[in-house]
């Protein structure tokens, strides 16, 4: 019986010749699939670009382009970076710091308020391409988008700016605290959007946090707690952090790391009834 089964065993040479076959019939499949998939066959146009990350983009874009993402934030016409602006005052000639800038909507206004130079910088590979996509659709000249991690940037780098903006950023760190302070003398005006943790939240999504702990910050404890993407990571769109968790901070304990620091802080709003979990925007400005 072995005997009959040993002639239907391949030999090395007989294996390598069959692989070899295989090989070249892929890679003919996959020169196909590229002739359709990674070259546009329509007239030129922004919506083309746009169409590359066809279901991925968060961002809407404002009515009047009649460009199409099929997303529904209003990052192009944000009320908080509007807000934002009014608050910092004149930013006509400044220049700026966005950490994390998503695809480009903030970008955009803050181009439009004036400013002389942004630094953008994005750890998102996809979120990046689009940033640069959305700066060739608005010829946003001011803006300098860099690929790469902010938080090893601000601990390198010893540039001050007239403004920073970290919207959406916070809640996605493993150490939001040290982000915080590792901004703190690189500016005098900062703009922040951002969850927090609060009582109650394990019952309201029991599936994304993993419990409390306590952090100890100037001999004051606060809580904080370990958020979990969970499925969210499946969405080709996915734009969090860069790993499967991150720690939502108290809002005690954000607000109260820029008082000790000696910058005055404004709230725009406090959703604590937000779909995703509480929420605030605020600007913080040392005088």
């Amino acid at each position: 019986m072995e005997e009959k089964f040993d002639k239907f065993l391949m030999n090395n040479s007989q294996k390598d010749f069959l692989a070899k076959i295989a090989f070249k019939f892929l890679k003919k499949q996959l020169r196909k699939l590229a002739n359709t998939y990674f070259y546009e066959k329509r007239s030129p146009s922004n919506q083309n670009a746009i169409d590359i990350f066809d279901g991925m983009w968060s961002s809407k874009f404002p009515n009047a382009t009649l460009l199409e993402s099929k997303a529904k934030a209003k990052a192009f016409e944000d009320r908080r970076i509007k807000w934002a602006i009014e608050q910092f005052s004149n930013l006509t000639g400044k220049c700026g710091l966005e950490l994390g800038p998503l695809e480009a909507g903030h970008s955009f206004m803050l181009q439009n308020a004036g400013i002389k130079s942004l630094l953008s910088i994005e750890s998102n590979s996809n979120s990046y391409l689009k940033c640069l996509i959305a700066k060739e659709i608005f010829h946003l000249n001011q803006v300098n988008f860099l690929f790469g991690d902010f938080v090893k940037f601000l601990q390198e780098c010893d540039e001050y700016f007239d403004f920073i903006i970290a919207s959406g950023v916070l809640y996605h760190l493993k150490e939001p605290v040290h982000f915080i302070e590792s901004m703190l003398s690189k500016s005098n005006h900062f703009y922040v959007w951002t969850h927090y943790y609060a009582k109650g939240l394990k019952t309201r999504f029991p599936d994304k946090f993993a419990g409390k702990t306590e952090i100890k910050y100037r001999n004051k404890v606060y809580r904080a707690s370990k958020y979990l993407y969970n499925e969210s990571l499946d969405w080709d769109g996915f734009c969090g952090g860069p790993n499967n968790f991150s720690y939502w901070l108290e809002k005690d304990l954000i607000l109260d790391i820029f008082k000790w620091h000696g910058f005055e802080i404004n709230i725009q709003f406090d959703d604590t009834e937000h779909v995703h979990g509480p929420c605030i925007s605020f600007t913080a400005i040392k005088k």
